[in-house]
């Protein structure tokens, strides 16, 4: 295995309100983004790994409403009620050396879960060992009732043939599936294998289609025959390394890739191959977006426009949950240990957006964000490790309009590399002159927007601004308003989150593209260059138009750092 990468946090928490009681001091480890609170759900887990909802549970107390898998191999239902009950265990033949759960560097288990609610079939993913002790893949098929399903097993189905020739391995094992009416899709890593994920005849690094009897799906675009041990025979996509992340909309395939130091969304039609063989840049292929650096992509859920998950503006979008590095303990980089929201046009191929962040952890212990999934009233969140008091619960994610959660989070005074990784620098420098763009380097930008923001030439150009009619002049009118009443420091810090958020916000002909950066972000690269180039007791201060590109987020992970 190759040593899970080292990557310094981006991150500190903020501190909870004078006013949060001892039995909310879970929510110190818990950021939200404004707009969003986050409130514990069912607890009592052990090393959960993925969450999925009944989609029309029924209306007593005591009616399946979710399932939930654990790492070591047992699925827990939780009722209307909040009540969890063990649905099935000790069908999993794996017995790896060292304490599992513990080992945050070890990354197999059970990992993948969904539901058919038509069939009332619970389908789950792990590896195991065979009878030689060679650690191999499979799926079991647990039967129970249909629509409602049940609190226990009628049965259950071993799906074992597909991946009757091919090993397993830590890190890169089977993961994800996804029932679309009769068809049952299943990702599976590469299993380290050198150039398995493009070998057709083989399962590993590819997309698979099954009936939900666990044989070839007609109309797969490989299948020759109805062997059920020919791998060609379930391929539906081929060429990833660890395709962790799987979500089906409207019958359309999406996975995001875990590369070595990239991740990748993207979708996956019949017969893509997606061209991995030990390169980041192959990674990089057929994707609308790419993740750099990774953030250890697990689970992906979609939220359907109109649903009342979440309120009007939050729909029609992708939901990833993100385990980043657990080896390391406290928060990590943007867009690790968190949930984002992937707001993707499906008509053009395109993102929208750049992803950002619903919630993150912002702990000191070790974490993961492992589950997302859209409940009937919230979007839910799986975390893998206890909480610093020992708790493992599910986490509800809920609209917050008036702001009443106490912890949100802010980025940390590390600002060269938010610069860094939003590609500021590929116009900009920090350290010398020369550039194509202005220098960042704070105490030359210090001086220079102070003065500048100071002078009559600026507020002549505000005021012809002001006179045009056209956006995104008109929108930003009331923050230039803002800015010109703000002295000094103030006016220079607010100058430059504006710049990064639009650069046309008070200059027409600014050549600068917007970041497309969220506001935490912009507020953080603003407040870090005020502070690195304000030279004194002063109340003036200075940074610069600083050109950020797009923030590239990653992926990458079931439950721990899958960078194995």
């Amino acid at each position: 295995m190759h040593t899970a990468q080292l990557v310094a946090p981006l991150f500190v928490a903020v501190c909870l309100a004078a006013s949060a009681s001892a039995g909310d001091a879970w929510m110190q480890e818990w950021g939200a983004a404004p707009g969003f609170a986050i409130e514990r759900d069912a607890g009592g887990f052990d090393f959960p790994t993925a969450i999925a909802f009944v989609p029309e549970p029924g209306p007593a107390p005591d009616d399946p409403l979710y399932f939930v898998t654990e790492l070591g191999g047992t699925i827990k239902v939780v009722t209307n009620d909040r009540a969890v009950h063990v649905f099935a265990s000790d069908f999993m033949d794996l017995e790896p050396e060292g304490e599992l759960p513990h080992d945050k560097t070890a990354e197999i288990g059970l990992a993948g879960l969904c539901l058919d609610p038509a069939g009332g079939h619970v389908f789950v993913t792990f590896p195991y060992q065979d009878a030689g002790g060679t650690l191999r893949n499979a799926m079991m098929r647990f039967a129970s009732e249909p629509g409602r399903f049940s609190l226990r097993p009628k049965g259950e189905l071993p799906i074992l043939e597909p991946f009757r020739d091919d090993v397993s391995w830590p890190s890169h094992q089977i993961g994800p599936c996804a029932v679309d009416g009769e068809h049952v899709y299943v990702s599976v890593g590469d299993a380290e294998q050198r150039g398995a994920a493009l070998d057709l005849d083989s399962t590993l690094g590819k997309v698979l289609r099954l009936t939900r009897d666990g044989l070839p799906a007609p109309g797969n675009p490989f299948r020759v025959n109805d062997d059920p041990g020919l791998a060609r025979n379930y391929v539906w996509a081929s060429g990833f390394r660890n395709p962790f992340s799987l979500a089906i909309v409207e019958s359309r395939v999406f996975v995001v890739e875990n590369g070595m130091r990239v991740d990748a969304f993207l979708e996956a039609p019949a017969g893509l191959s997606h061209g991995w063989y030990d390169s980041d840049w192959s990674v990089g292929m057929n994707t609308p977006m790419v993740f750099y650096p990774s953030v250890g992509a697990v689970q992906l859920a979609f939220l359907p426009a109109g649903h009342p998950a979440l309120p009007a503006g939050h729909g029609d979008r992708f939901y990833l949950a993100t385990a980043g590095p657990p080896a390391e303990p406290g928060p990590s980089t943007r867009g690790d240990k968190a949930v984002l929201v992937l707001d993707y046009d499906r008509e053009s191929g395109s993102m929208r957006a750049v992803p950002s962040e619903v919630i993150r952890y912002q702990g000191e212990g070790h974490q993961a964000v492992v589950g997302v999934a859209v409940g009937p009233d919230a979007l839910y969140a799986v975390h893998l490790f206890p909480d610093a008091r020992g708790e493992t619960h599910i986490l509800r994610i809920v609209a917050d309009p008036d702001g009443r959660y106490p912890v949100r989070f802010e980025m940390a005074e590390e600002g060269e590399p938010l610069l860094r990784e939003a590609n500021c620098l590929g116009c900009h420098t920090l350290r010398s002159r020369g550039a194509a763009a202005p220098s960042l380097k704070p105490e030359l930008l210090y001086s220079r927007l102070l003065e500048r923001l100071h002078s009559e030439d600026y507020l002549e150009q505000v005021a012809a601004v002001d006179r045009l009619t056209a956006e995104p002049f008109v929108s930003w009118a009331a923050a230039r308003r803002e800015l010109l009443e703000l002295e000094g420091r103030d006016r220079v810090q607010r100058w430059i989150r504006n710049r990064v958020l639009e650069p046309r916000f008070d200059q027409a002909d600014a050549q600068m593209p917007p970041s497309g950066l969220d506001e935490a972000r912009a507020e953080a690269i603003a407040r870090w260059l005020v502070d690195e180039g304000d030279p004194g007791p002063e109340p003036w201060l200075v940074p610069v138009a600083v050109g950020v590109g797009v923030v590239l987020l990653g992926a990458l992970a079931f439950g721990v750092r899958r960078r194995r």
